[in-house]
Formats: C-alpha cells, structure tokens, sequence
C-alpha cells in the first residue's frame, strides 16, 4: 500500500513573529543588567587606574624630595588636567611624570568609562604625550595643534604658572597631603561627572588609598560650577575637594 511521505511543516508568520517578540523581551530583561555589570567593570578598572597613578606620584616624590604635582593653571582652579599645552616643547603638571620617565603612554590617567575626545586616551581630540614629545621636539619639531589632557582631575589650590620644571619648589608635599584627595574623575562640573559613572566619581588620597564617592556628598558645590571655566567656581571647586575629604 503507497504511503504519503509526510511533509515538513514550516513556521507559520504568526510563530515566528512570536519567537522574535520572546527574544526581544528576554534581551530586553539582560540588558540593563549586562549594563551594570559593564559599568562596573569599569569603575573597579577606574580605580586601579586612580592606585597606579598614586605609585607614579609616590615615585616621584622619592625623586625630588616629597614634591607632587598637584594644582592648577591660568589662575582657574577647574584647569586641573592638563599633560601637554599644544606647541609647547616640555610637557605641564602632571605630565612631568613623563618627562622624569615615571609613566611612558601613560593610559593609566585615562578613565574607561569616558567617551567625551577631550579626554581619551590617544583621540583626534586629545594627543598621546609621547606623539606631543616627537612633534614638537627634534628631528621633527613641528608644532602641534591639539593639546593633551587627561582623564582626571588634580586637586587645585597650587597655581602652576606656566612652570614646566621636575622637581621646583612651588609644588607640594605629597605626605602633607596623605589624607586629602588628590585626583578624582573629572570633576569640574555636574554634566562631566554624569558622563561617566552618573551617581558619584571615584577619588584618589594622597595614602594611596582610592574609592567611590557619591554625588549626594558634592552635588551642591557642583551645581554652581559651569563648563565654562572661570575664576568665579574657585570657591565651589574648594567645597567639592573639601567634600571629597570627609569620605
């Protein structure tokens, strides 16, 4: 007797409109979690980050007799940041680490979390300090255009005035500062700290010791300050240290 071979069934349109809305939901569900975890991640690699640039500053204390490089320049205490000022042939502030060749690429004042160019590591926005260093100096000694910040703010309070030397007698000593803070994720105003880790900033002591501080603690002081720096937020920019201190 002939039998009718039996015939593969398909998904209907209506099946796998179904599967597809499944999938959406069970994505929809992981994510925000898949987020977090993310975003965790970072903060933790954001604090290591935070430690090793304390073993650099450390290290150079024990080379110029407990000096580090905190402060800020131009008389505005939110310049706290820069590496390198565009055309310039020796590098400012914190970037005298890599003139006493104590960080080389110097990734380690980056924070993972930051998407903004201006402060990537390496942007089109933001040049490495070893790109500044062969540009500007010789063979090459063509003046470049963009300047290099990093990823973190120092504490202000110590006006830099252009110095550009390793080791001068305007910066500070280091243990006088080992339970204040020292750097923190940028911190200059309230829209740059909710790009990265929205709720609080991580902030580095001058013990070496690095953690999470929540916006609740700064929020005030940071409210006043716009992104537009100016003299006028010395103040504020005080209080937010001073915030940072107490946690």
């Amino acid at each position: 007797m002939y039998k009718k071979p039996l015939q593969r069934r398909g998904f209907t349109l209506v099946e796998l409109l179904v599967v597809i809305g499944i999938i959406a939901l069970l994505i929809s569900i992981l994510l925000p979690s898949l987020n977090k975890a993310r975003e965790a991640a970072k903060k933790t690699m954001c604090l290591s980050n935070l430690r090793q640039s304390h073993i650099a500053l450390n290290m150079y204390a024990n080379m110029y007799k407990g000096r580090t490089l905190i402060g800020h320049s131009s008389g505005v205490y939110q310049a706290n940041y820069t590496l390198w000022f565009r055309g310039d042939t020796e590098p400012m502030e914190m970037g005298l680490l890599y003139r006493a060749k104590l960080v080389k690429e110097a990734k380690e004042l980056y924070c993972p979390s930051n998407f903004d160019p201006q402060h990537e590591y390496d942007s089109y926005n933001n040049l490495a300090l070893l790109k500044q260093d062969q540009q500007n100096n010789p063979p090459i000694s063509t003046p470049t255009t963009t300047n290099t910040r990093m990823g973190y703010s120092r504490r202000p309070g110590i006006s830099w005035s252009g110095v550009r030397v390793n080791g001068a007698t305007l910066w500070p000593h280091l243990y006088d500062y080992r339970n204040k803070a020292v750097m923190s994720d940028i911190s200059v105003s309230l829209e740059r700290v909710k790009q990265r880790h929205k709720t609080g900033i991580n902030v580095l002591y001058g013990n070496g010791s690095a953690h999470f501080v929540k916006l609740e603690t700064f929020k005030a002081p940071i409210s006043q300050c716009q992104d537009l720096f100016s003299s006028t937020y010395n103040v504020y920019q005080d209080q937010i240290w001073n915030a940072f201190d107490k946690n």
